[in-house]
């Protein structure tokens, strides 16, 4: 049971077998409402994660006040959990002081997650994530780094001394299990920067989750190379989600160097990979895939998004008849997409009956 608290909510009143609390610091926010809700969080048993969302933060909500309200939750002797929200445009030194000063009053908390987003709308354009913003999300990192255990970055346009600066921040939080990273439109970041990001998660030996995201920015087949070799210190990875989309330069060379990084997971049971709109496919991409997902023995759920490729419909057959002799897969999802296909219908059930044949299966979803 949880509680969604707004300076608008119309009931004011906290429930108090509440679990979960998610706090909005609207733009209505005022002294009079922290100082009630204060008191009340203060008095709940049973609360076990406050959400804090700073999507719309103004004047009102200064350095002060952050202090006194993350103060006040101590007194929570039950709260175990902070999560908090941010459209990191809208971030700004008081407000990232509060938050660094509030949170160390919190003896309780044992778990910090950090969500940093982008503010844009549907239809909206992406706004850069500058050098300065960066450096705020990084002082919040390094200041809380010995209870983050979750990191998300949802960040566009960002550049390559600002990976720099943001891989080092991360260099400090030695306990996080959960990472993802976002980045769109990011045409200025290169090999040193990447190579900064991948000695970053390689330091990370307790992840379980990573999940690498890069749309429309500048990655070459080497650069991928170095962001891969990251990866493979990670022994404890039980989740992977690689997303290389729009890039346009990577060939079947960056496939082989991740699939030399994910064969070396022995916990690895999902693996997710969304390579669209590149210039993979001429050097047989299925047998690539296909022979290295074999490799991996706890692999059970695989999601391939192989679209708007080179990869021939040939191809794709190998790669069938490699995971069809797969003894742990359970789940396949595999979207080919081919553009001059002849009979759509009849070659995606040929596929199937390949894939059918896999001796675990449980859920097979293919679309050429």
């Amino acid at each position: 049971m949880g509680n969604l608290l707004t300076s608008s909510s119309s009931n004011k009143q906290i429930d108090p077998d509440c679990k979960e609390l998610d706090f909005i610091f609207d733009k209505k926010f005022n002294d009079r409402l922290l100082n009630e809700y204060c008191k009340q969080i203060g008095q709940l048993q049973k609360l076990n994660v406050l959400k804090l969302e700073f999507g719309s933060v103004n004047k009102n909500v200064n350095e002060q006040k952050l202090i006194q309200f993350l103060e006040g939750t101590n007194t929570c002797s039950s709260l175990e959990q902070i999560e908090i929200y941010f459209e990191y445009q809208k971030l700004n030194e008081k407000i990232v002081a509060g938050l660094n000063q509030g949170l160390k009053k919190c003896q309780n908390i044992n778990c910090l997650k950090f969500f940093f987003f982008d503010s844009y709308r549907k239809n909206d354009k992406q706004k850069p994530c500058g050098d300065s913003q960066i450096k705020l999300i990084s002082q919040i990192l390094s200041v809380n780094s010995v209870k983050t255990q979750f990191i998300k970055l949802d960040l566009s346009q960002i550049s390559n001394s600002g990976l720099i600066i943001l891989s080092n921040s991360l260099n400090q939080c030695s306990n996080i299990n959960t990472f993802i990273i976002n980045l769109k439109e990011s045409q200025m970041i290169f090999a040193d920067g990447i190579q900064c990001l991948s000695q970053s998660i390689s330091n990370h030996i307790n992840l379980k989750i990573l999940q690498l995201e890069f749309f429309d920015c500048n990655l070459t087949d080497q650069t991928a190379q170095y962001l891969f070799q990251g990866i493979t210190k990670c022994q404890k990875l039980c989740k992977l989600n690689i997303t290389l989309q729009a890039t346009y330069q990577l060939t079947d060379e960056a496939i082989k160097c991740l699939s030399e990084a994910f064969i070396q997971l022995s916990n690895l049971q999902i693996l997710i990979i969304n390579i669209m709109m590149n210039n993979f496919g001429e050097q047989g991409i299925g047998q690539i895939l296909g022979k290295s997902v074999l490799q991996c023995k706890n692999l059970k759920n695989i999601y391939f998004t192989l679209a708007l490729n080179k990869i021939l419909q040939n191809d794709a057959e190998i790669l069938c008849k490699e995971l069809s002799k797969s003894h742990t897969l359970n789940f396949i999802t595999i979207f080919f997409f081919f553009l001059d296909i002849q009979d759509r219908p009849n070659q995606n059930k040929r596929l199937e009956q390949i894939c059918k044949k896999t001796k675990k299966l449980i859920s097979l979803k293919l679309l050429v």
